[in-house]
């Protein structure tokens, strides 16, 4: 009770720095990875989140009698079935939850000030359209949020189509530069640098739109699209006209 307590007078608190506070990096090398290894010799706070249940978490980041520890990693147990935009607790979406883990993080006196890390399991592995294209903007908001250094995700468990689909965003994710992510009116946009071009990753949550002003545009496989271009629910990838 008393850890409740605590946690609900220091979330107002927390929330409010949540967005303020920036990460530490935006160009992060192998973002999403399988690779647990350097975990193997540091002590991390690991805090189990699933249904943005995040309240009653806020109180172990200022436990006074925690050890002082290396890293915060948020293990999130998605329902891909439900959208990554889709208001939940205290009117907060899925990016607003991993500011709020962020924010607890940099503020604790038992944690370094730096990005944290998140993993992903899901509620299957074998994804539909619509449940492949919410894990892919899942994983574009932590990457868009700038707070998260690494994304344990184990791409080998997936059916061929998902894989296909997350390889091509794990090769572009991991040698990119997140660099701006905006969102207004249900469309959202992710903007990333890498040593040869700029581009956008744009997606929408409600109606399609259509796309003017580009040049080449990519789908979620990788393959260019060349006609009847639209931003739908389905996360596409727009190269800056030089």
């Amino acid at each position: 009770m008393i850890k409740k307590i605590k946690s609900f007078l220091l979330f107002p608190l927390v929330v409010m720095f949540a967005k303020g506070l920036k990460g530490k990096d935006t160009n992060f090398k192998q973002f999403i990875t399988n690779d647990k290894r350097e975990l193997n010799n540091q002590v991390l706070l690991e805090i189990d989140c699933q249904n943005y249940e995040v309240l009653d978490d806020i109180s172990k980041f200022f436990d006074k009698t925690s050890p002082i520890y290396d890293k915060t990693k948020i293990n999130f147990k998605i329902d891909v079935n439900v959208i990554p935009e889709d208001y939940k607790k205290f009117t907060f979406d899925f990016m607003d939850i991993v500011h709020i883990y962020h924010s607890a993080s940099m503020l604790s006196a038992r944690i370094p000030n730096e990005n944290i890390y998140v993993e992903i399991k899901v509620s299957n592995y074998k994804l539909n359209e619509t449940q492949l294209n919410n894990l892919l903007r899942y994983i574009l908001k932590i990457y868009g949020s700038k707070k998260v250094e690494k994304l344990f995700l184990n791409i080998e468990d997936f059916d061929e189509k998902s894989k296909q689909s997350l390889q091509y965003f794990t090769n572009l994710l991991n040698s990119s530069k997140a660099l701006k992510f905006s969102r207004s009116r249900g469309l959202f946009v992710l903007t990333c640098e890498d040593k040869k071009k700029k581009y956008d990753i744009v997606w929408s949550k409600g109606e399609d739109i259509e796309l003017t002003e580009f040049g080449i545009v990519f789908d979620k496989f990788g393959n260019e699209m060349e006609k009847g271009i639209k931003v739908s629910n389905s996360p596409i990838v727009a190269i800056h006209k030089t």
